[in-house]
């Protein structure tokens, strides 16, 4: 509501020049609308309320008149009466003629007349140019960071090269400013010294590397010279040599922790994340730290299969800083035992890598002796307990414990389990049984499953014409589909699995007949229960060396064996348990690389396992990787996994 003008009335005296106050009489006086009488009663009128109708007939003055360096601003009463109102009308014309004149006293009338009325915009508003309080604040860049183009200096550094005392100074205050700057931006934990991480750094390190979880206070490292653990012949080997670049998180974790502390170690990682690596390293630099002694075994790796020591050992040979020996079924104890006085080197320090039976045999016959132990490492703990191994560990485990605390008992015994999973109670129980206080690192997420695109071919057991069961079609169809539509679109290496012996041989026969009809023809091998330890090891090495294009193999080599670039995997026959179907196709897709795998089924043989393996898989890997024709989808009724992102298509294509 807008108000008239408060116009003050003030008594002038005669007798001095002063102001005084207003008398009672005249204030309280019925006339409440009175004459001025003098320029100072501007000061004061009783405001009063005017209607809305003589509001819009008003001249809007928003002004300010300063009086005895006070401001008051003049206000517009809004009285609705009449009368009233047009005796202020009147007043504030007579105001108006009284400001004209230049003689009034006590009042600016040259700043009351240098205002001027203006219509302003919306969003338009008068500032003083004193008003401006952010020119006390300091810059977000200072003066002396600011660069002029012209001159080849930071604001007032400049170089005069005429003066030549001045200039190493002068540039070592630019340095400085340099510094300075760049101390002012974001800089990558990648790019920092490790000792200069922050937790935020430490955070989005373990973040970007998906390590879930890290119960130590050691923090890892990021490269293979942090910290300086590694001596420099075993990292010029490491780097230059074998070309291993930048390590994988399980590693990056574990040799500081296994390094820096005698405490044992829990690591959890999928398949294929290096963790042989993560625990070979180690074992060389703390043997090589401490006394040596002779011809005795200081390291032992406990692995569940013998092509997964025999791999171990070629690889950790290939460092030539530790004698790695491995002793696994298939060969004589006799043999055995002449192996390890043999081809040895006495120089070097002795690490031991066994399958848990195989062990207790040359422990009973004396052939190996544990009692000067520093290092125990159980690699794929989960799969030895699946293979029903926990006897024969808990009996090793006992036997080192009562020869260790007669004889050697100046070094804890540190024990280090590396493994896939926790999941299970009895891989849980070796753990709390066999690890005190360990250091636990556990690297999951959803990441961490392969990139593996699974397909699910369907193959009837019965001939469609005649309707009567044959086996033999049906496998000829599965070659046939095999031979023709799958294998020219992938690159070696490749592994077939299957169930048994005979099919095996079988697919090796179709292959050889094959080569006379075809002028491509693939180099085939087969390792399966009834070969050879040494047949079987012939056979792997020229698998590994690029001379046999394609492996057959039973489960003997589904879980353990490295095979680096395997490009696809068949399952010829689908097994019958879900962890042999993870096992086999995570030959494929190791060490970070995609891979694909081909899976052969129908109703008859593996209607029981087929629903709980589409369930697991819907669970635990991305839908959009499983592929499937429509006749799996009807034969095993998944339709749900269709509108679930799954992938089926008549014509499925397998490249």
């Amino acid at each position: 509501m807008k108000m008239a003008p408060k116009k003050l009335a003030i008594k002038h005296s005669n007798n001095n020049n002063t102001n005084r106050p207003l008398d009672i009489n005249d204030i309280l006086s019925k006339n409440k609308s009175f004459v001025i009488q003098n320029t100072n009663d501007l000061n004061f009128i009783k405001p009063r309320l005017l209607s809305k109708k003589e509001r819009t007939n008003l001249p809007v003055n928003n002004n300010k008149v300063k009086t005895n360096n006070k401001v008051h601003k003049i206000t517009k009463s809004k009285k609705n009466h009449s009368n009233e109102n047009k005796q202020i009308i009147e007043n504030d014309k007579n105001t108006s003629q009284l400001l004209d004149n230049n003689s009034i006293e006590g009042v600016d009338t040259t700043s009351i007349n240098s205002i001027k009325y203006t219509k302003k915009k919306q969003f338009q508003f008068d500032w003083s140019l004193n008003d401006d309080t952010s020119r006390e604040v300091d810059p977000i860049i200072p003066k002396s960071l600011k660069i002029n183009p012209l001159k080849n200096t930071f604001s007032n550094n400049t170089i005069n090269i005429s003066n030549k005392g001045n200039v190493q100074s002068q540039h070592s205050t630019l340095n400085n400013n340099k510094n300075n700057n760049k101390n002012n931006n974001y800089q990558h934990y990648l790019d920092k010294p490790i000792k200069e991480m922050t937790k935020r750094d430490w955070s989005l390190f373990k973040r970007e590397n998906n390590i879930t979880t890290y119960k130590s206070d050691i923090d890892p490292i990021r490269n293979w010279s942090d910290y300086n653990l590694i001596p420099r012949d075993i990292l010029t080997r490491l780097t230059i040599d074998l070309g291993y670049g930048k390590p994988t998180p399980i590693q990056m974790c574990s040799l500081p922790n296994i390094l820096m502390k005698n405490q044992d170690f829990l690591g959890v990682a999928k398949t294929g994340s290096g963790k042989t690596l993560a625990y070979l390293i180690p074992i060389f630099i703390k043997l090589l730290k401490t006394p040596s002694v002779h011809n005795k075994f200081r390291g032992l790796i406990l692995v569940p299969t013998r092509e997964l020591a025999q791999q171990i050992e070629v690889e950790g040979n290939k460092f030539g800083v530790c004698n790695l020996k491995s002793i696994v079924g298939g060969h004589s104890l006799e043999q055995i035992n002449r192996d390890l006085s043999l081809d040895i080197d006495h120089n070097k320090e002795f690490v031991l890598i066994a399958t848990p039976g195989r062990l207790i045999d040359c422990l009973d016959m004396g052939i190996v002796d544990l009692k000067y132990l520093e290092i125990l490492v159980l690699d794929e703990a989960d799969r030895m307990i699946d293979l029903g191994f926990e006897e024969q560990l808990d009996t090793i485990y006992n036997i080192i414990q009562k020869t260790r605390v007669a004889t050697y008992n100046n070094n804890n015994l540190q024990i280090l389990m590396f493994t896939a999973t926790l999941n299970g109670t009895n891989i849980s129980k070796l753990a709390e049984s066999k690890l005190k206080n360990p250091i636990i690192i556990k690297l999951t997420s959803s990441s961490d499953k392969p990139n593996i695109s699974q397909f699910f071919r369907y193959c009837p057991r019965y001939d469609n014409k005649s309707g009567t069961g044959n086996q033999y079609l049906s496998d000829k169809y599965k070659f046939d589909t095999l031979y023709n539509e799958i294998l020219p679109h992938y690159n070696y290496p490749i592994i077939i699995f299957v169930n048994y012996k005979k099919t095996a041989d079988w697919l090796l026969q179709q292959f050889e007949a094959k080569e006379e009809h075809h002028s491509h023809c693939y180099r085939v091998g087969t390792i399966h229960g009834s070969k050879s330890q040494d047949q079987r090891e012939r056979t792997l090495q020229k698998f590994r060396t690029g001379e046999l294009h394609i492996l057959i193999a039973t489960d003997v080599a589904a879980r353990g064996l490295d095979i680096p670039n395997v490009s696809l995997v068949i399952n010829y026959q689908m097994c019958r348990k879900l962890d042999e179907y993870i096992h086999r196709i995570g030959r494929t897709a190791r060490s970070g690389q995609s891979g694909v795998s081909v899976t052969f089924v129908n109703e008859t043989e593996d209607g029981q396992v087929m629903p709980l393996l589409f369930k697991f898989l819907k669970k635990n890997y991305p839908l959009n990787s499983i592929n499937y024709d429509k006749n799996v989808e009807i034969k095993f009724d998944l339709k749900d996994y269709k509108n679930r992102g799954a992938n089926n298509n008549k014509n499925m294509i397998f490249y």
